[in-house]
């Protein structure tokens, strides 16, 4: 058993689980490790940490006290995607600098563009509702890296930039989009 998710409808339901699924793991010999693991309490549409889980007599810690990041999706406290994205577009910044710094030949700096950085700026968009003109300025970073001054590196985030704004599921009068 690698991940688990267990979503139930009230607080009380959610310890009986866990307590069931602790006898499970006791009875196949593994453990759970309660410091990777995160709970998160909704009531109205907002976290409430007043309340804590534990496992194996440890305390699970709140997305609150540890945010977690699962597929590319940062899940926090404020359930919100603008501060993600701002740290997609930093995170951008850090790796074309480091590429350019990095003093390879402009085929290997390509290839790392192409298969390093480009998907893992690729796979966040298709999570958060991200602003067309968001797309637009990681693709004016990605083309003021030395990267696409060399002519060998193909321009995906400009086309990412055509398609997402041609409206797949996207709203373009506010400029949105949902992929």
């Amino acid at each position: 058993m690698d991940d688990l998710t267990v979503n139930t409808e009230s607080v009380p339901g959610c310890r009986w689980i866990l307590k069931g699924l602790e006898k499970l793991m006791e009875r196949g010999r593994m453990r759970f490790k309660p410091a990777k693991s995160r709970s998160m309490v909704l009531r109205r549409g907002k976290v409430d940490d007043n309340f804590q889980f534990s496992v194996a007599g440890a305390t699970i810690p709140t997305v609150t006290e540890k945010p977690v990041k699962s597929l590319g999706k940062v899940f926090d406290s404020t359930l919100r995607d603008p501060e993600s994205i701002r740290s997609t577009c930093t995170e951008l910044d850090k790796w074309l600098n480091s590429v350019d710094r990095s003093g390879l030949p402009g085929k290997f700096k390509g290839w790392l563009y192409q298969h390093g950085i480009l998907p893992r700026i690729l796979w966040p968009l298709l999570f958060y509702e991200v602003q067309i003109s968001t797309v637009e300025s990681l693709d004016r970073a990605s083309e003021k890296s030395k990267q696409h001054s060399t002519l060998w590196a193909p321009q995906q985030i400009a086309t990412a930039t055509q398609v997402l704004g041609r409206g797949i599921q996207g709203n373009e009068s506010q400029g949105s989009v949902a992929i």
